[in-house]
């Protein structure tokens, strides 16, 4: 992914400057991409490697510098460069309090690197969701913090993988908190401030957190008056993210949250056009019909881009961009995204609407919780992606380990009821963490935001009571005051549009289905599966042949097995090992066996 590097090595060893410009190198991951040299003195650097378009910009405050990488939003360049002037001065007084009011008065998408040249000390700062990835080595005499984590992993001293990191991977699809796939590299959350000197001699890490789902702000408030307080925060979160004179592009779906996207653009009076993909299984087919009459009911033009199978070289691509940290199995999705840069130019800003499905919806539906062991058997059973006994296996960890630290994830949240824990965890993990890396991947490509990340709206959302969110009621009148003809569009998988009298029966019974995973199970149709001859299948072979690091940090005798019967395993289970099996072949070596040429992986 694009954006900026920083390494200080205290000892300041020679050879390691070269594996910095190695690893440099390996961030240029198409001919648009160049890397600069931000700023170096004995014994750091500060780089960024990019396209053109990607937003940085600089800021001398008196005896500071400071870097801002992404956009604050709502501000003119002057009052940006205020704000930044006002951070400099906080974090060089060393006010916790002060820091954190600023990250909380401050919508945007950000880090912001601040280099103290009479203290000698470097800062940096996140905006409140960490909505650009960040990842952190520190060792005696080393510091490394990146936007992509390969080129961390490319400076450790010793590269190893983290089992626990490995295992929530295989689990539920991601690692959790500040984990990564890489022992001693961490994923500082959202709204943090590191801080450290030129001599290492101190490093400290700062976290503030503005999610509170126990407030009852708005529930004194009809879902009327709450919708539309949240459709006018919204509109302006759209006035302030998608100029009038830039193109804006919605990802448009057949769901509700990217066509409140296009309402809420519509309401701001801004120029948008929209953007659809058919896959190559057909599984989006469904949502082609009502994405085309919401564009239509909007006056905006929309492009449907039909993809082939996943190629190889995607899949590399997404690969080295995400080091495992977005699954490979999304790399389908990399032709639409380059479709979307050569249709519209690389200076568009992409809106997607994922967060949108975890604020005006209930987060967790209605559930009765006693203890904790149940608010993880839940979570497994809606997220588990491997069983957990075959994630023990390929792991060699112990299944009590993997449940410890999953439980203690869900305890951490400041929160006092299980189902607000449980909510905290969702929205945390799977919202910001999960979905952050994803909108991330097209960052790779274009500048990508969205309203739903506005904390102003998160908070009023959030503040909202369940009761008005249960069976999308707040989500209708929010719509409703967004664009009534685009809520009057049906729904892709509802079939019907939320204004119609039957779809809260539907949304009833789909919110009691969620509380019964296994019903959902049973109900499901019988996952695909590749075959032996399949890419994918050719390709861990490959792995298993090639690579004797994967069997340092799983068991290749249990990988064998799977390849050996990949008929008993559904794809997307097939598409996350390999997404695994790859991730520590190409960080520990700098090989794939995706390089070799194939038409596709199915």
């Amino acid at each position: 992914m694009p954006g900026m590097s920083l390494v200080c090595d205290a000892s300041r060893d020679e050879r390691r400057e070269h594996a910095v410009a190695a690893a440099l190198d390996g961030l240029l991951h198409d001919p648009r991409y160049a890397k600069r040299v931000l700023h170096r003195d004995a014994s750091r650097l500060l780089a960024l490697t990019s396209y053109p378009q990607y937003p940085i910009a600089s800021f001398r405050c008196g005896d500071s510098v400071a870097w801002v990488e992404g956009r604050l939003y709502g501000l003119s360049e002057s009052s940006i460069a205020q704000r930044i002037g006002e951070l400099a001065e906080i974090v060089a007084g060393d006010s916790s309090a002060a820091c954190e009011r600023w990250i909380a008065n401050q919508d945007g998408d950000f880090v912001v690197c601040v280099l103290d040249s009479r203290r000698g000390t470097v800062h940096v700062v996140t905006d409140a969701l960490g909505r650009l990835p960040l990842y952190l080595h520190h060792s005696p005499g080393l510091f490394v913090l990146s936007r992509e984590l390969s080129f961390v992993a490319r400076l450790l001293p010793r590269l190893r993988f983290d089992r626990m990191g490995v295992a929530q991977l295989l689990l539920i699809g991601y690692p959790l908190g500040g984990r990564t796939l890489v022992d001693d590299v961490t994923r500082p959350c959202g709204a943090s401030w590191i801080s450290f000197d030129a001599g290492l001699r101190e490093v400290r890490a700062r976290r503030f957190d503005f999610i509170d789902l126990q407030t009852t702000e708005r529930s004194r408030y009809s879902t009327r008056r709450n919708a539309e307080e949240l459709a006018a925060s919204f509109t302006e979160a759209c006035e302030m993210r998608f100029g009038a004179d830039r193109t804006n592009v919605v990802s448009l779906s057949g769901g509700f949250d990217s066509r409140a996207i296009a309402g809420g653009l519509h309401a701001a009076r801004r120029p948008f056009v929209c953007a659809t993909y058919l896959d190559h299984m057909g599984t989006a087919a469904a949502d082609i019909a009502p994405a085309e009459r919401v564009a239509q009911a909007l006056g905006a033009s929309w492009k449907l881009t039909r993809l082939g199978p996943p190629r190889p070289r995607d899949v590399l691509e997404l690969l080295r961009m995400k080091s495992g940290m977005n699954p490979l199995g999304m790399s389908f999705l990399l032709p639409f995204l380059r479709d979307v840069a050569e249709t519209w130019g690389g200076s568009l800003v992409f809106a997607t609407g994922t967060l949108g499905t975890f604020l005006l919806p209930e987060i967790v539906p209605p559930l009765r919780l006693n203890g904790v062991e149940e608010v993880v058997d839940y979570l497994l059973r809606q997220s588990r992606r491997l069983p957990l006994g075959l994630v023990a296996s390929l792991t060699t960890l112990e299944e009590a380990d993997i449940l410890a630290e999953l439980r203690a994830h869900v305890l951490a949240s400041p929160e006092s009821d299980l189902l607000s824990k449980l909510a905290h965890f969702v929205l945390r993990e799977r919202a910001f963490n999960w979905h952050g890396e994803a909108d991330d991947r097209n960052r790779c490509f274009f500048w990508t935001t969205s309203p739903f990340d506005s904390l102003k709206v998160i908070r009023r959302a959030l503040g909202c009571p369940d009761a008005q969110k249960r069976y999308f009621g707040l989500y209708r009148e929010f719509l409703l005051c967004l664009s009534q003809d685009a809520a009057a569009v049906d729904h892709a998988a509802y079939r019907l549009p939320i204004t119609s009298p039957a779809f809260r029966s539907a949304a009833r019974a789909a919110s009691l289905l969620a509380q019964h995973p296994r019903a959902v199970d049973r109900l499901a149709a019988a996952p695909s599966v590749y075959d032996a001859s399949a890419m994918v299948i050719r390709l861990l072979r490959r792995q298993l042949a090639s690579c004797p690091l994967l069997g340092e940090f799983l068991e290749t005798q249990e990988l064998e097995r799977i390849v050996g019967r990949c008929d008993e395993h559904p794809r997307a289970d097939i598409d996350l090992i390999f997404t695994c099996t790859s991730a520590i072949e190409w960080l520990g070596t700098g090989r794939s066996v995706l390089q070799s040429d194939g038409s596709s992986l199915t």
